[in-house]
């Protein structure tokens, strides 16, 4: 499949037009769906449970004539994710902190693999974004396996019939590659490490207005608003400010 200039941002092509998750080859042998691109954001693919790797040009110029891409095993971490967010918290408060957290700690040139209860909380929204942040936080890699809230998302775009479906439901099964998420708060993958995160920590909050690291909890909003002002390097104002705030809010430049 060709997809012409103006048809949208490669990741969104991908994510509704080529994936496939399962690819049934031409001699009916049956693999699953990979991606190696040169565009970062295509990252994004592994919360689909496809997994896509990041490449330089000239590996990609070469795949496209036909030669193999070796790439070097790297080290995976398990990021197990549990518990289940409050009301009023949203899908972009769960992919900040989730991704402030794994750059706290510290995951750069290794792949990430998310599993655990908690995954299930997580819509097929909620993964891709997560996963497309993996440039972020220095991954190489940050997957979410297949389980049946993908496989169902998957059908209602239209693409398979149902025999398709089938087909692609009994090659994962049969592969053990259909997870249950739910199961693993009773067994475990193994990884190298694993880092654990508790969705019920995760706080409403407001982000930016130039990174996902100038995030603040709703709560604070009002404590750390004049701080914010004072310190305004990279907002674009070069002065400092004085404020002074009361119940008519004023806003004047300082002589200094």
């Amino acid at each position: 499949m060709a997809i012409p200039p103006g048809s949208g941002i490669p990741l969104m092509s991908h994510l509704e037009f080529l994936n496939r998750i399962v690819i049934n080859g031409d001699d009916h042998v049956m693999y699953p769906d990979s991606v190696l691109g040169s565009e970062p954001r295509l990252a994004a693919m592994n919360g689909m449970g496809i997994l896509a790797w990041g490449l330089r040009g000239i590996e990609i110029e070469s795949a496209l004539l036909g030669n193999p891409v070796t790439i070097a095993i790297p080290e995976v971490i398990g990021y197990k994710i549990s518990g289940d967010f409050g009301e009023f918290v949203t899908s972009t408060d769960v992919v900040l902190a989730i991704t402030k957290h794994l750059c706290s700690v510290g995951v750069g040139g290794a792949g990430v693999e998310f599993f655990g209860g908690g995954v299930a909380k997580l819509s097929v929204g909620d993964r891709t974004t997560i996963s497309n942040m993996a440039p972020e936080y220095g991954a190489l890699f940050a997957f979410f396996a297949v389980d049946q809230y993908q496989l169902d998302h998957v059908k209602k775009t239209g693409r398979f019939d149902d025999d398709e479906m089938r087909r692609m439901e009994s090659y994962l099964r049969g592969s053990h590659l259909l997870r249950k998420y739910q199961d693993e708060e009773r067994e475990e993958p193994v990884y190298s490490k694993v880092i654990e995160f508790d969705l019920s920590s995760v706080q409403t909050s407001l982000s930016g207005p130039m990174s996902f690291k100038h995030r603040v909890p709703l709560q604070k909003v009002s404590t750390q608003f004049e701080d914010v002002l004072k310190d305004c390097n990279g907002y674009g104002i070069s002065r400092p400010l004085s404020i002074s705030l009361s119940d008519e809010f004023q806003l004047q430049r300082s002589e200094e």
